[in-house]
């Protein structure tokens, strides 16, 4: 992702989303988008805030860092990409940067990023104050969680009281509901950790993110299973052809 310029040179804009959304809305009016000079618009995260990605005393020890960045971060399942200003602005060597930044501090000081592989934190600390925040409607990431440590259920709830959303579950944290733009969803992000796909409910039924269709709620997962191809298995056939095989030498 952070060599989109490269790979797309005559664009002047692109949408990415990761590979567990589920799109339900047009995206020409996110397309149409002012993006006010910017590189990037995308969702902001709260509950990851920047200082939560890094080792901030070891960052704050280097010499080339004049101010750690702090505060929210953005969620990277859907970016609005103006590929001139990411051009104009170098971003791809930013992200470079901080990149480098991880495999050149001392192992014996202990890790840079909490998380080596995770491409938020170069895209974060590389964009920091330099994107357009959009509506929380255009990724509503998280779906399909099980759980949340509870500091990061008290940000959520802060934000359901706000919109008027009853935490029907009495502030436990498992399960919860992510319902905060629910009526407007227009992309749904199923970062969980329990893909919707991967879901067996029938074998192990465990309550998970609630969402809204019209006016019925339900299971996140049940919105993307609609899309997902049906898989038809032929037991018997199966067995008739494992028959056949018995007391033959397969070569």
């Amino acid at each position: 992702v952070a060599h989109l310029s490269v790979l797309f040179p005559r664009l002047r804009r692109l949408i990415y989303l990761h590979t567990d959304t589920l799109v339900q809305a047009d995206m020409l009016t996110l397309w149409q988008r002012n993006m006010q000079g910017q590189p990037l618009a995308a969702v902001t995260d709260c509950t990851s805030p920047l200082e939560s990605m890094v080792n901030v005393s070891l960052l704050s020890s280097f010499d080339s860092i004049s101010e750690v960045p702090r505060g929210c971060s953005f969620d990277m399942g859907l970016l609005l990409i103006d590929l001139v200003q990411w051009s104009v602005l170098d971003v791809s060597s930013r992200i470079d940067y901080w990149t480098r930044m991880y495999s050149r501090s001392p192992p014996l000081l202990g890790n840079l990023y909490k998380d080596a592989l995770d491409p938020q934190v170069p895209f974060n600390l590389a964009l920091h104050g330099a994107f357009l925040p959009l509506e929380r409607r255009w990724n509503l990431f998280g779906l399909n969680r099980h759980a949340y440590p509870l500091g990061e259920l008290q940000i959520w709830q802060c934000g359901w009281n706000r919109l008027g959303i009853v935490d029907a579950f009495g502030s436990a944290n498992r399960p919860v509901r992510m319902l905060e733009e629910p009526a407007e969803g227009r992309v749904l992000h199923f970062s969980g950790g329990g893909e919707a796909w991967e879901s067996n409910e029938r074998v192990y039924p465990r309550p998970g993110s609630q969402c809204v269709a019209g006016d019925v709620t339900l299971a996140c997962e049940t919105l993307w299973r609609r899309y997902a191809p049906r898989v038809e298995v032929d037991t018997g056939g199966m067995m008739r052809r494992m028959g056949q095989l018995r007391g033959k030498t397969i070569l």
